[in-house]
This record gives structure tokens, C-alpha cells and sequence, in this order.
């Protein structure tokens, strides 16, 4: 079935040496030598040893304890001013003061490559299943191949599907990093743990007393707005090739993911003014549906009865951002690259038994390694 597939792939020339997005070079595809010492195993950023002392070191002198979100409150009030509002029948819609946004910041994380892709991919499997459970004319023979022989390699090929359905519209909206590789894969390596993953300008981690911190911006932006109100729209749907790192993660936090949950963290701080409670979260999704802002497919729930928005508003893309399962009938004619399809390739004849051998053995070779790399060190050193 396999071959049958994948036969028009190889008359079309797709091979291990194609140019695309096949990163693989000779060390991360095999087994490091001892020649290959030298090249660093992982990325800089996963084996940081920072402290927090040096993180302290880095702070800049003129960052405060807790920077002010806002340098005056819109409505002139503060909160001592609390208790002469209190019965106030408009005090839901004034604006938040500092400490409510302070709250707000506090409690909304920022958003990272690693935690979009997992639950993105965890929103298409269910999508995957849904669809073959709907369409009864969905091809035997791709299902048999999706559903695997019960050695890990069923889920390793839906894996590889879905990951080339999340890389292709990540590609249009610019925010995929060619770094990245392949989830789910039978041979993976370190770029394959997408909860390391890292979008092209996020730095190692950011500071929450950066005064300049991405949410910090994003909630000036909120500046001044009464309950309800909508702020300023980021203008493009999608991010710029040339886009500097400030202008990414403005319209990463423009995204209806996190407009979302930081307009449920508005609501809460509107609630706090009370001692009274409502459903903040249908209280929000309503004004969404009033401003034509939701998409009916975000209603998809996940197991823990969550859902999951996507990353363009309806006015910027109507249409779904679902893949296009039925291309799934035709696996021959999907523009895989020459990474998925050698990822894919390792799934035929998987053997189990012989794939824990080779990762001891693998293992045993990257201790040799580390091993002879101290050495020539200390060599360098003068200590032997």
C-alpha cells in the first residue's frame, strides 16, 4: 500500500537530497562520529546554564519592581476612590485601573510556538476522526495505513500528516520556523520536541518586569476602553518575512487565541468590582458573536470541554481553517516534503524490537562522543 502511495513521489524526484525543508544533515540524521565531536548535539537554548542570579545580572538598572502598565488611569480614579462608586450603576464600564490590568498581566501567559502546535494538533486529530466517522466513503485503504500494525506506526503517520497540514498554514501566515522538524516521527531528534520549539523571534524566555514585555504593550493598547469595547486592530492577517521581532509579537498578541482569553481576563476584573458572578465566558463569546468575530468551528470542544480559536478573524479569512481532509483519499498527490516523506518511509517494516537496539546503540555512541569531546578539551587545556 505504501509503495503504492508513494510510487509517484519517487518518479517525481523526491529523494533525501531534494532542497525543501529537509533539514537533516549528517549530524542529526545518523549517528554522530568521533570526527563530529566538536558540533554541538543540541541547540544553545536547550541547554542554557543560566541561574537566576545571572538572569538578575541581566536586569536592566532602571526596571522596577512592578512596572505601571499605564502612566495615569483613564478615568482620573484610583483605589481609594473604590468605595465612593461602589453603588455607581455604570461602574462595570468604566475602564480597568493599573492594579486590574496588573491582574490581567499576571494572569495571561504568552503565547509560545510549542503550546500553539500541541494544541493545534490535538484539535486536528479529533477533526481527522470526526471526518472519517462522517464520510463513509472515505478510502479503506488510507484508513487501513492511518490506523497503523499496531507498533507505534499508525500514530506516527497521523503525526506526520498533521504536522504537514500545521506547517503549510503556518507558512502562510509566517510564523513557521524552518528549524523545526517532524513530531511524532519513529527517528526523532531534538528539533522534533516541539515543547522546545521556538518561534523565529521569541527570545529564551521573557521577563515580566520587562516594562516593554509584549502583553504589557498589548494591554496599553486597551487603554482607556469601557466594557465591551473593542481596541485597535492589528491591520495584516498575516506576518511579514521582514517583520521585526516588536512587530511579531504584536501580531501574535492580535491573534483571536489570545484577544480571547484576555478579553475573559477583562470580563473577571470587571467582576471583581462585584460581589456578584455570571458566566464570563458566554458572557464574551455573545459579544463576539454580536461583532461577526466568531467562527463556528471554534466551538469544537476539546476533552476538558475547551475550545480552541484559530489564528485569523473571520474578516480577514472566512473560510475554514481546517485541512482539506479529502486529499487524504489520494495520499500519492499530497505535496509532501522530502523530510515527510522520509518520515514517513520509516514506518514501513518497523520493527520494535530492532528499533530499541538501535537507540542503545545510539545512546552508547552520543556518550562516546560527549566523552572524546571532554577529552580533546582537556587536551587543549594542557590537562593530559
Amino acid at each position: 500500500m505504501v509503495e503504492d502511495a508513494y510510487s509517484k513521489m519517487d518518479k517525481d524526484g523526491y529523494s533525501k537530497t531534494d532542497e525543501g525543508d529537509s533539514y537533516e544533515d549528517e549530524v542529526y540524521n545518523g549517528y554522530p562520529t568521533i570526527d563530529e565531536a566538536d558540533v554541538p548535539l543540541t541547540p544553545d537554548w536547550l541547554e542554557d546554564p543560566l541561574t537566576l542570579d545571572d538572569v538578575n545580572k541581566r536586569l536592566p538598572e532602571d526596571w522596577v519592581d512592578d512596572p505601571e502598565i499605564i502612566a495615569d488611569d483613564n478615568d482620573n480614579r484610583n483605589e481609594d476612590d473604590r468605595e465612593i462608586i461602589e453603588n455607581d450603576p455604570d461602574l462595570f464600564r468604566y475602564p480597568l485601573l493599573n492594579t486590574e490590568l496588573k491582574s490581567m498581566f499576571y494572569s495571561l501567559p504568552m503565547p509560545n510556538a510549542g503550546w500553539r502546535y500541541k494544541h493545534e494538533f490535538a484539535q486536528d486529530i479529533r477533526r481527522l476522526y470526526s471526518y472519517i466517522d462522517t464520510h463513509p466513503d472515505f478510502s479503506k485503504r488510507v484508513y487501513e495505513y492511518l490506523r497503523g500494525d499496531g507498533h507505534g506506526t499508525g500514530p506516527a503517520r497521523q503525526s506526520i500528516i498533521i504536522r504537514h497540514y500545521i506547517k503549510k498554514r503556518w507558512e502562510r501566515l509566517g510564523v513557521w520556523n524552518p528549524v523545526w522538524g517532524i513530531p511524532g516521527r519513529l527517528n526523532p531528534g531534538w528539533r522534533e520536541a516541539f515543547c522546545c520549539w521556538k518561534f523565529r523571534w521569541e527570545p529564551l524566555f521573557y521577563y515580566n518586569l520587562d516594562p516593554d514585555h509584549p502583553i504589557r504593550r498589548a494591554l496599553r493598547l486597551r487603554q482607556g476602553l469601557v466594557q465591551g469595547q473593542v481596541g485597535p486592530r492589528h491591520p495584516h492577517a498575516a506576518l511579514a518575512s521582514d517583520a521585526s521581532p516588536r512587530e511579531a509579537e504584536a501580531f501574535l498578541t492580535s491573534r483571536p487565541f489570545f484577544m480571547l482569553r484576555l478579553e475573559e481576563a477583562d470580563e473577571l476584573q470587571r467582576m471583581g468590582r462585584s460581589v456578584e458572578e455570571w458566566d464570563l465566558r458566554k458572557v464574551v463569546r455573545e459579544r463576539w458573536y454580536e461583532r461577526n468575530d466568531w467562527k463556528e468551528e471554534w466551538n469544537d470542544r476539546d476533552a476538558k470541554g475547551c475550545c480552541l480559536p484559530g489564528w485569523t478573524w473571520p474578516h480577514e479569512n472566512p473560510d475554514s481553517d481546517a485541512p482539506p481532509w479529502e486529499e487524504l483519499n489520494s495520499l500519492e498527490d499530497i505535496d509532501f516534503t522530502p523530510s515527510e516523506v522520509d518520515a514517513l518511509e520509516e514506518t514501513v517494516g518497523f520493527d520494535p524490537q530492532a528499533r530499541a537496539e538501535e537507540m542503545r546503540l545510539q545512546a552508547e555512541r552520543l556518550q562516546a562522543t560527549r566523552w572524546e569531546a571532554m577529552r580533546r578539551e582537556a587536551m587543549r587545556r594542557g590537562g593530559l
